[in-house]
């Protein structure tokens, strides 16, 4: 039973869409696959003629799960999350240690994983293992 309601949960990746973000694009992609969810990339999903903004707007509105990676505090994926937020979205940040930038103050209250780029295997297992949590809460 809850193999079959991995199929509905939508997780939506924000990402820095540059070569810093591929990597870890194509890890989180994989990751929410195996664990049985629809991986959404907003920017990949934009129709011809659909404006940026309201594609992305409308991925997030439809979300059961946001990811987004904070690392470069790109304004693109801050927004987005201001968007996550009002629409009171689950929200998991990852954090690249190496960046030393940190998490933004006003973020600091949502669940959060510390990662090495060097060891993106970690962000997969910690992102499956959240995905199954969530969704063994909903069918609770």
């Amino acid at each position: 039973k809850i193999e079959a309601m991995y199929l509905h949960l939508n997780v939506v990746v924000l990402a820095h869409p540059g070569p810093p973000g591929r990597a870890m694009q194509e890890t989180l992609r994989n990751a929410i696959d195996e664990a049985g969810a629809t991986p959404v990339r907003p920017d990949e999903a934009i129709g011809p003629g659909a404006r940026r903004s309201n594609a992305v707007m409308r991925h997030i509105q439809e979300a059961d799960l946001i990811i987004a990676d904070t690392s470069q505090h790109s304004p693109n994926v801050l927004l987005e999350l201001g968007a996550a937020m009002a629409h009171n979205k689950p929200m998991l940040l990852l954090v690249n240690s190496q960046e030393h930038i940190g998490l933004p103050s006003d973020l600091a209250g949502f669940d959060y994983l510390l990662y090495d780029p060097a060891n993106l295997s970690e962000v997969s297992t910690y992102v499956k293992r959240y995905i199954q949590r969530l969704t063994a809460r909903r069918t609770a």
